[in-house]
């Protein structure tokens, strides 16, 4: 992670954050692949927002080895491209069916503000 990011989870879904363009920024929302379930952006904030890079990370092991069917994290880099105001949409869903059948959704509201000042 990169220092002095801003983290986003799950706790703060429907919040509104204000961002400076050229700043970068983390979704983090838990998921369990081995369900067939994925964190997928539906709602991409374009052009306001880019996404940079999108991670899955597992869970640690326990303390008798890899613990299996247990959830890790999904994780969205996002970087402020310009000012404007937008929303990410992100859905939980099985890739094989209906959009209409998410297991759940995620969503913030933005402001992004002027250029991000340099230290």
């Amino acid at each position: 992670m990169e220092k002095g990011r801003r983290i986003i989870t799950d706790g703060e879904n429907g919040r509104e954050f204000k961002i400076s363009a050229g700043e970068t920024f983390q979704i983090s929302l838990p998921e369990n692949p081995t369900t067939g379930y994925r964190w997928e952006i539906n709602g991409s904030g374009a052009p306001f927002v880019g996404l940079e890079k999108e991670e899955y990370a597992a869970p640690e092991d326990g303390p008798a080895g890899p613990v299996l069917g247990r959830g890790g994290t999904r994780s969205f880099i996002f970087k402020a491209v310009e000012p404007g105001r937008t929303e990410l949409i992100l859905r939980l869903r099985r890739s094989w069916e209906a959009e209409s059948e998410s297991a759940g959704s995620f969503s913030v509201k933005l402001e992004i503000t002027g250029l991000q000042k340099q230290p």
